[in-house]
């Protein structure tokens, strides 16, 4: 009985080593094994929004398609660039994980930026809110501002009274 015990347990060790999930690593690192891990959750990439300060009117769809996914509880990331008055670009990578927003800021090639401004900032925030600009109708075109904040209860009305209103992410431009 002794010996049943010990070569059931030499060659449970000698499986455990081959299918990578003892001590060792396995040489490949996309095989899946059992693991009481769970893996990292995707994170959805939901494009780019690329504003260069021409006044056009953009496609909003990586936005939208962000903001549903955060209210969902999913994952999800967007890149937005925006330019300076002078045409620098600005890149603002923007996750939604785990309930929290964050938003790098990336000024390195603001080239009228002093020297210690042209940096990557990170922040975080816990909302995203959206609502139509104060006043933001122009002929056809509707505005809409997207604010990251903490205060979920930030409207249009408060947004620019309020000294620690957030970020405002963006102005996006619509028909009608």
């Amino acid at each position: 009985m002794q010996k049943i015990l010990i070569a059931a347990l030499c060659l449970s060790l000698f499986l455990a080593g081959c299918s990578g999930n003892g001590l060792g690593s396995s040489s490949n690192p996309d095989s899946s094994s059992a693991s009481s891990q769970s893996a990292p959750e995707e994170v959805l990439d939901c494009g780019e929004y690329i504003d260069g300060n021409t006044g056009e009117v953009l496609d909003t769809a990586p936005l939208i398609q962000f903001a549903a996914a955060a209210q969902e509880g999913k994952a999800a990331k967007v890149y937005i660039q925006k330019t300076t008055a002078e045409g620098d670009p600005i890149g603002y990578t923007l996750t939604y994980q785990d309930g929290v927003y964050t938003l790098l800021v990336d000024s390195r090639a603001d080239q009228f930026a002093a020297e210690e401004d042209r940096k990557i900032s990170e922040y975080t925030y816990s909302n995203l809110v959206t609502f139509p600009s104060p006043g933001g109708v122009d002929g056809d075109l509707t505005f809409t501002e997207w604010w990251l904040t903490d205060n979920p209860e930030l409207t249009a009305e408060t947004a620019w009274e309020e000294e620690s209103a957030g970020f405002l992410l963006l102005a996006t431009r619509s028909n009608g």
